[in-house]
């Protein structure tokens, strides 16, 4: 499957699990690497204006987030 269809089905995905959990949060990053927590990027990567670093502090504080992917991108 070539990589361009995996954005929308991902999104789509998201979409079915925000339908059943309402609690249900995500940040879709940019690029090729595929846990980005563990990893010196978490602290560089921004996308739409949010720093993935604030917002796993805002989520993790129980503060309301966005839902953020490359597919909404400004």
């Amino acid at each position: 499957m070539p990589n361009a269809l995996l954005p929308p089905l991902l999104e789509q995905n998201f979409a079915d699990i925000r339908a059943a959990s309402a609690g249900f949060h995500s940040y879709t990053a940019p690029g090729t690497v595929h846990t980005i927590l563990t990893r010196p990027e978490l602290y560089s990567v921004q996308l739409n204006g949010v720093r993935l670093r604030d917002w796993v502090a805002n989520l993790a504080a129980g503060r309301p987030v966005e839902n953020v992917s490359p597919a909404k991108a400004k």
